[in-house]
């Protein structure tokens, strides 16, 4: 399968969020995950699996990034938008 057809499968919603999002991913297994903000920065890293979910409502409003892969294929890149404080 292509890169681009994966990609496609990757979903991570609800988006914008208050924090908490879901991941679905077109693959069984455990993937692994990085998060950046606007600046580039890390916030955070780990595994998910289909179905987990994260959660970001500690950190400030704004854009980030998530970028998920496995050992073997880039699997995509996202951005998401925190809208949890007023």
């Amino acid at each position: 399968m292509s890169a681009r057809l994966e990609s496609d499968k990757l979903r991570i919603y609800p988006n914008p969020t208050s924090g908490r999002m879901k991941f679905e991913l077109p693959d069984r297994g455990v993937f692994d995950y990085s998060i950046f903000n606007h600046l580039g920065q890390p916030v955070f890293n780990g595994q998910i699996e289909n179905g987990a979910e994260i959660n970001l409502s500690n950190q400030p409003n704004g854009m980030y990034f998530i970028i998920v892969k496995d050992e073997e294929k880039f699997l995509g890149t996202r951005r998401i938008v925190v809208l949890s404080h007023s």
